[in-house]
């Protein structure tokens, strides 16, 4: 049976129907910037309505159950149900970043830490830059898992035709032109006062370089 396909993102009437798959607890490929990723909401329940759905997640990407996942979301507000905003001015300085192509580790409230969002404290977001991105993400009022669209420990898959051929259990692919894969993102933990660079990735900015700019 062949995966549903969705259309662009640049296709907004199409939105609707990915926001009722991902609200049903869907688990749909989903282009970013310069990758695809595995998007599922934490709030949705599975379908037989007992478990998280993340733990279905777990199970296609054949990852560690106790691995928490990077989340995606379209702004600020968002994020807010799920994480504290660090006040300090060394944390700020990554914080007011955002939009990026960077990934933050902040405190986790309770609510992402019942959800199982979070690990060691800590929970894991990304605001990107892409404007319409950031739109569809707002609709969507859920953030979504931005994982890497690949079997753990594998390269990420870049285009349709490998994503349907290694993945045919998903619920769904939005469609998207082949992605390189090329660029990973900087991963900063706020989650426990100063902030650590966990990742340096490769952004669009030289990390040591955004953070004496901003200070």
């Amino acid at each position: 049976m062949s995966i549903p396909v969705f259309p662009p993102l640049s296709e907004r009437s199409g939105w609707g129907r990915i926001r009722e798959a991902i609200h049903g607890g869907g688990v749909l490929a989903l282009p970013l910037e310069y990758s695809w990723c595995m998007a599922q909401s934490p709030l949705a329940v599975s379908r037989n309505g007992q478990t998280p759905a993340r733990s279905s997640l777990h199970q296609i990407k054949r990852r560690p159950s106790a691995k928490p996942f990077l989340y995606m979301a379209g702004s600020l507000s968002g994020i807010r149900p799920f994480a504290f905003l660090p006040s300090s001015v060394s944390s700020h300085v990554w914080i007011d970043a955002w939009p990026a192509f960077l990934t933050l580790i902040l405190p986790a409230k309770p609510l992402a830490v019942s959800l199982g969002m979070s690990r060691f404290g800590g929970v894991a977001f990304r605001i990107p830059g892409d404007p319409l991105l950031r739109s569809f993400l707002s609709f969507l009022k859920t953030p979504v898992t931005g994982t890497s669209l690949n079997i753990s420990g594998s390269p990420p898959l870049v285009s349709m035709q490998e994503i349907q051929d290694v993945f045919p259990e998903l619920d769904g692919i939005v469609f998207s032109n082949e992605k390189d894969a090329s660029r990973i993102s900087p991963v900063i933990d706020l989650s426990k006062g100063m902030p650590h660079v966990v990742r340096p990735g490769q952004g669009l900015f030289p990390i040591c370089d955004l953070r004496y700019k901003k200070m």
